[in-house]
């Protein structure tokens, strides 16, 4: 007679199966969170404005509407008596190249509900380096559309 209490290696190759699909749903739960690959590697560049318009961490950078990295932070940053945000992007190291030190960022807005991203129109220098930081243009958008209306309205 067989002992009840024995490992069976169907018992073993259950287990096996499970922790293997554990790592993977973790793994699959921080790429998603995080917006990206954990595998490829990354250029960070940075952007500063007195008014970031609601850009939020997490949302997404492109270049030419193809998105090429997220934003991966945003921190408050005290210069000459005036509060600026300095947001951290993520590039992956494969479109790193096409942003160049003369590219120039801007904070669009994806629709009508307002979720942010920033595009960045690149330029003819040489290619970023780990920590610069690109220019940014200010895009209006939606704001400057209503307030154009309402002074249309008015008179």
């Amino acid at each position: 007679m067989k002992n009840p209490n024995a490992l069976k290696w169907s018992d073993l190759k259950t287990g096996i199966f499970f922790i293997l699909g554990m790592g993977f749903a973790a793994y699959l739960g921080l790429v998603i969170s995080k917006n990206s690959s954990l595998f490829s590697g990354v250029t960070t560049v940075k952007i500063r404005s007195s008014d970031i318009q609601s850009l939020a961490e997490n949302n997404f950078v492109s270049v030419s509407g193809k998105k090429i990295g997220t934003v991966s932070k945003m921190e408050f940053v005290k210069s000459n008596d005036s509060l600026f945000v300095v947001a951290s992007l993520r590039l992956r190291n494969e479109y790193a190249p096409l942003v160049t030190k003369d590219a120039r960022a801007t904070i669009k807005s994806l629709g009508v509900l307002g979720d942010k991203f920033v595009d960045i129109k690149t330029g003819k220098g040489a290619p970023v380096n780990e920590g610069d930081f690109l220019a940014l243009d200010t895009d209006e958008g939606m704001a400057s559309l209503t307030t154009n209306a309402s002074n249309a309205f008015v008179k």
